[in-house]
């Protein structure tokens, strides 16, 4: 009978153990447009499939309609990620949406660092900014990016939020 009792006890103990390691696992990934509270995050789709958050800026510019830039590498520095608009003639006058492309003043850039080695830049798609002076650059962006080196086709989607020194 004490043998019995044992059995079960150990039983319920590993499953009670088991059920608490699934329900109750930390979620490493730092991803995913909802779950991100750094200054640019990214869901990429298509040739790279992920969901990606920097939590720090790495540079920030901004000169008033000519240009604003935005550059943030990841926590493991396996991504980098740059968003811009870039405009001398005027054509960027602060918040608004502009295209991206060649020959368009938006620009975004996803670098892959490591094994992979990639960088996709924006192809086509927008840029859009609800917020921008010296202290803060805020939006979104949607764009069709290329691989440089497999020339494979990504959709970056997500947002971004600067405000002062992150």
């Amino acid at each position: 009978m004490k043998t019995t009792k044992t059995f079960y006890f150990s039983v319920l103990t590993v499953m009670f153990v088991f059920l608490l390691n699934a329900s109750c696992q930390k979620d490493d990934n730092t991803g995913g447009n909802d779950t991100c509270n750094g200054v640019i995050s990214v869901k990429a789709s298509g040739a790279l499939d992920d969901n990606i958050c920097f939590i720090n800026s790495s540079d920030f510019g901004y000169t008033e309609n000519e240009r604003v830039y935005l550059s943030a590498s990841g926590n493991n520095q396996t991504y980098g990620f740059d968003v811009s608009v870039v405009a001398n003639d005027g054509t960027f006058t602060g918040p608004g949406t502009y295209n991206c492309g060649q020959d368009q003043p938006g620009f975004v850039e996803l670098v892959i660092h490591g094994n992979e080695n990639e960088f996709y830049k924006s192809i086509s798609g927008t840029i859009t900014i609800t917020e921008v002076d010296q202290n803060r650059f805020k939006g979104s962006f949607n764009v069709e990016a290329k691989g440089y080196y497999n020339q494979q086709g990504v959709t970056l989607s997500g947002t971004f939020n600067y405000t002062g020194n992150k």
